[in-house]
């Protein structure tokens, strides 16, 4: 199976929101037998964590090799993924504050 780096903007559940968080952009990354699949986990994910999940920003099958050099230690993330099957990562940002 592939590694898949899948990329979802999402929105706190009115549940988990304290007022502060206007979104975040979620990065995941999941093995899976090919894209469909990896965004329907990713997807599931984010509802578990108690977010909304919005559109797909970016989906593709990702490699050690695509992170080299200055990568905001996404490859500590990447190899995570392939002991855990799966890790995705919130990058959330303030209310009225959402990152263009």
């Amino acid at each position: 199976m592939d590694m898949y780096l899948v990329e979802i903007h999402a929105v706190p559940e009115p549940t988990h929101d304290d007022g502060t968080v206007g979104g975040a952009y979620v990065v995941c990354w999941i093995e899976a037998p090919d894209l469909d699949d990896a965004v329907r986990r990713a997807r599931a994910e984010i509802v578990d964590a108690g977010w909304r999940p919005g559109e797909l920003r970016r989906g593709h099958v990702t490699t050690r090799e695509e992170y080299t050099g200055d990568n905001d230690g996404q490859l500590e993330y990447f190899e995570q993924a392939l002991i855990d099957k799966e890790v995705c990562v919130f990058y959330s940002y303030p209310v009225h504050d959402e990152p263009e």
